[in-house]
C-alpha cells in the first residue's frame, strides 16, 4: 500500500511540475499559434505567421491575414474602386490618448494604411 501512495505522489508531482513549467514559459502560447498558422496556411510566409501569432497587422497583409490576426472588423465600409475601411475597437491603449478605434484602409484586398481614430 505505501508503494502505491508514493508512486501516486511522485506522479502527481511530475504532472504539477510540467504544468508549472509550461505556464511559466511565455512563448508556449505564441509558439502554438505560430505552429497552428503554419499548419493551416502552408503558403503563408514565416513572417506573416509570426505577425498573426503575435496579433500584429502590417501594411501589405491580405484581408485573410488581417482577419487571422485580429478577427473580423467591428464595422466595414466598402467604397468604390476596391477601397474599404475596417474599424476595430482600440484595445490596450493606455498612453493617455483617447483612441476609440483603429481604422485599417484596404485596397483591392491588401492593407495599405493603419490609423488611430481619436475621440474629439
Amino acid at each position: 500500500m505505501p508503494k502505491i501512495t508514493i508512486l501516486f505522489i511522485v506522479s502527481l508531482c511530475i504532472i504539477c511540475f510540467v504544468c508549472i513549467a509550461e505556464a511559466a514559459n511565455p512563448f508556449t502560447e505564441e509558439l502554438s499559434k505560430y505552429d497552428r498558422c503554419r499548419a493551416t496556411h502552408p503558403t503563408w510566409s514565416e513572417k506573416i505567421c509570426s505577425n498573426v501569432a503575435q496579433g500584429k497587422v502590417v501594411k501589405g497583409m491580405t484581408e485573410e491575414h488581417v482577419i487571422a490576426a485580429w478577427g473580423s472588423p467591428q464595422q466595414k465600409f466598402n467604397l468604390d474602386l476596391g477601397h474599404s475601411y475596417w474599424h476595430y475597437p482600440a484595445k490596450g491603449y493606455t498612453l493617455g490618448d483617447k483612441i476609440d478605434k483603429i481604422v485599417l484602409h484596404m485596397k483591392n484586398g491588401k492593407l495599405i494604411d493603419i490609423r488611430n481614430h481619436y475621440v474629439r
